[in-house]
């Protein structure tokens, strides 16, 4: 099926799930699996890398019939053509070298052999998927190669071609990305901070300590209680107004009203005030206890 049909990564990853599971219960699908699934890798690009090569052939042979010389014409058809080439296959190209790559890094961490000959394959087709789009992208810089007066005619063109080189060079930085993937081992300090299960069952991070928010100073809270002598005292020092202090006597057309002087501090005043500030605003007062708020 590998050799004909393009296998998504997807559907990939389910069957070698389905495979370790079918390894558990027999000790021949654990001997033939790896195997397998890296003959379906090589399959996949050897495949792929095929149709590229024939549509890339039949673009050539077309560009030589259209006209020998290159010229502004040739150059628009070489670009529309292969960037329709680059829109179809590109995607699957590189989800092919990504599970290749993935799986050769699975084979790797398998006892000693680990798999060596089917790791050498998958990184032998991967250099020939870098190989075939470096070939290429020179192809396309000889093919759009046009003479300086006709390219001073539009700057389309220009544009075209930049887009398309644009394109194969994405293409070119991804497979090496892979590679420099393949090749290079994961670093210590990686290994150590690499997640082994799922976000949901690690461990909760220390959190940098938070300073506890300084308290309004003197502010009373008082919450609801049966002692009726608690609340005539509270009530009779909030009421009272202190001895007069000795200073300057003021006139009386400077003086405030007797009102603003004797200016009372009712109980629910105190607790909404207080409530602004606090970060338990939407909690019941009534249902807290004294030592909630002395704690």
């Amino acid at each position: 099926m590998s050799e004909t049909q393009h296998l998504p990564r997807a559907w990939l990853q389910a069957e070698w799930a389905f495979t370790a599971r079918l390894a558990r219960r027999g000790t021949c699908a654990a001997q033939i699996a790896p195997l397998t699934f890296a003959d379906i890798s090589c399959n996949q690009i050897s495949r792929l890398l095929k149709e590229f090569k024939s549509k890339f052939d039949e673009l050539v042979e077309l560009e030589k019939s259209v006209h020998y010389a290159p010229n502004r014409y040739t150059a628009y058809v070489m670009c529309r053509a292969v960037q329709d080439i680059y829109a179809r296959w590109r995607e699957p190209l590189l989800q092919a070298a990504q599970w290749a790559r993935a799986l050769a890094a699975r084979l790797a961490r398998a006892p000693r052999p680990a798999f060596r000959p089917q790791r050498a394959a998958i990184f032998n087709k991967l250099m020939s998927m870098r190989e075939f789009t470096l070939k290429h992208t020179e192809i396309v810089l000889e093919r759009t190669r046009v003479p300086d007066e006709e390219l001073e005619l539009t700057e389309g063109l220009v544009t075209r071609i930049r887009e398309l080189l644009l394109q194969m060079f994405k293409l070119g930085f991804e497979l090496h990305k892979e590679l420099y993937k393949l090749v290079q081992p994961p670093k210590p300090e990686e290994r150590m901070y690499r997640r082994t299960r799922p976000a949901s069952l690690q461990p909760s991070r220390p959190q940098e300590p938070v300073e506890p928010r300084r308290k309004r100073p003197e502010t009373m809270i008082i919450n609801q209680t049966i002692n009726h002598t608690i609340h005539k005292e509270l009530h009779r020092a909030v009421n009272d107004v202190p001895g007069r202090m000795a200073g300057p006597r003021r006139s009386l057309a400077s003086s405030p009203p007797k009102l603003a002087l004797r200016a009372k501090l009712s109980r629910s005043e105190s607790i909404n005030e207080d409530a602004v500030f606090d970060d338990k605003l939407f909690e019941c007062y009534a249902e807290n206890h004294v030592s909630i708020h002395l704690s």
